[in-house]
């Protein structure tokens, strides 16, 4: 693409002619930046801006576009590649963004330009007829469309234009992975990671140990996984106490023993010792995994920063870790925050920590309710649902809520996923 010197806007439109052929010709910074300015300010249907525009000029991640489909092989040799990425199907949107960046980029001197927006048809391939078979469906990142555009300048770089700040990777992406992994997921540095239903099953844990401890205290006639539900009933409650300030700070495992306290009560067990009712409290620091998520997070450790993003205290996420080996880089969430989930500050404090901005985070939970909240402040978000993690004829948290970044059955899948 090279742009043309003053040209009248209609002389821009009839002449221009599209082509399937690119120079690999250097395109200048500010030529670049007035090209997705013109994409920027393209029009939007009810003012929904859904389009993100990301800049690819890195060989081999062109190269990985242009074998997505047959109708892209021509990506690898061009200069430069502009994905228009959508977070909904607005195919309207996305052709005028295109048609302002063709007509800006239409050169002057006879060299060709091609602009194809990402259009989200033929959902069931992944890869649209006519385009950069571009993903359409992870969630925006709620960055509107008309922000300052990131530095196109690093050649090796594949830039989301709407964000602040644009990180090298040198990761060549596998030619099987679907365009908007290859150029927007691989901006994600560190997997942050819900803990309590995702990565460890409390209902079933809690439900053993209580049935071990009724055959140890000749206890008779709880049904122990009811008992499980209602501890974690009270879970939210008690935490929006601190989220409101009516209660100051308090540790969940704290909170974890008023609401065991109350439980006890409410299921009429008594005769236990205190240090017996503190053992049982500690039961959240002995949960189980569930059979997936040993060896899925050895696999994604290979490629990225694993860090639990949770409301647990840091005690127990390391006391659990120790015990069910669970291979965690650093342990971040609430206690470290002193907010709990979904307030920002557990969120944002926590990418803050680990030194990356909130899109170089991804959140990883079985809950659309994390999702909600981490995707309104920046972080990719990949749904991994646990239909039994409330017992059988689970209606929540079954299938995602939105068409989040990635969706996988397992952290095996999770890991195949991001080629791990």
């Amino acid at each position: 693409m090279v742009p043309s010197a003053a040209m009248d806007a209609y002389r821009a439109v009839v002449d221009k002619r599209d082509q399937r052929a690119f120079l690999p010709k250097p395109l200048p910074d500010e030529s670049l930046r007035r090209i997705l300015q013109a994409g920027r300010m393209a029009g939007s249907s009810k003012n929904s801006e859904p389009n993100r525009l990301v800049v690819v000029r890195d060989r081999e991640r062109l190269r990985a576009l242009a074998g997505l489909s047959r109708f892209a092989r021509w990506l690898a040799d061009a200069a430069v590649v502009v994905v228009i990425a959508q977070t909904q199907p607005h195919e309207f949107d996305a052709g005028r963004c295109a048609q302002n960046m063709m007509v800006a980029a239409w050169p002057s001197r006879g060299e060709p330009v091609n602009s194809q927006a990402c259009e989200p048809s033929a959902p069931s391939r992944g890869e649209p007829v006519n385009s950069q078979a571009c993903e359409p469906s992870a969630p925006s990142r709620g960055e509107p469309v008309n922000s300052q555009a990131c530095e196109p300048s690093a050649p090796s770089r594949g830039e989301p234009v709407n964000s602040q700040a644009c990180e090298p990777s040198d990761r060549a992406p596998p030619v099987a992975r679907r365009a908007w992994e290859v150029v927007m997921l691989d901006q994600v540095k560190a997997l942050t990671f819900d803990v309590f239903g995702t990565v460890v099953d409390w209902r079933g844990s809690i439900t053993r140990e209580g049935e071990a401890l009724a055959r140890t205290k000749n206890i008779h006639g709880v049904d122990w996984a009811k008992f499980a539900e209602a501890w974690r009933a009270l879970y939210q409650p008690m935490m929006q106490e601190v989220r409101s300030g009516r209660r100051p700070w308090t540790k969940l495992d704290d909170l974890h023993r008023m609401n065991l306290d109350r439980v006890l009560r409410d299921f009429s067990i008594t005769g236990l010792s205190e240090p017996e009712i503190d053992h049982l409290n500690h039961v959240w620091h002995r949960l189980d995994p569930w059979p997936d998520v040993v060896a899925g997070l050895t696999r994604l450790k290979r490629k990225y920063i694993l860090a639990t993003l949770s409301n647990g205290n840091v005690a127990l996420m390391v006391n659990m870790a120790k015990r069910a080996g669970l291979p965690w880089d650093v342990i971040l969430g609430a206690e470290i925050a002193r907010a709990y989930k979904p307030q920002p500050e557990a969120y944002l404090r926590s990418a803050e920590f680990l030194g990356l901005r909130p899109d170089e985070c991804m959140m990883v939970a079985a809950h659309n309710s994390d999702h909600e909240a981490a995707n309104a402040l920046g972080f990719h978000n990949a749904f991994v649902p646990r239909p039994t993690e409330y017992g059988p004829g689970q209606t929540k948290d079954v299938t995602p809520s939105r068409a989040w970044d990635v969706v996988a059955k397992d952290f095996g899948e999770l890991a195949d996923r991001l080629g791990c």
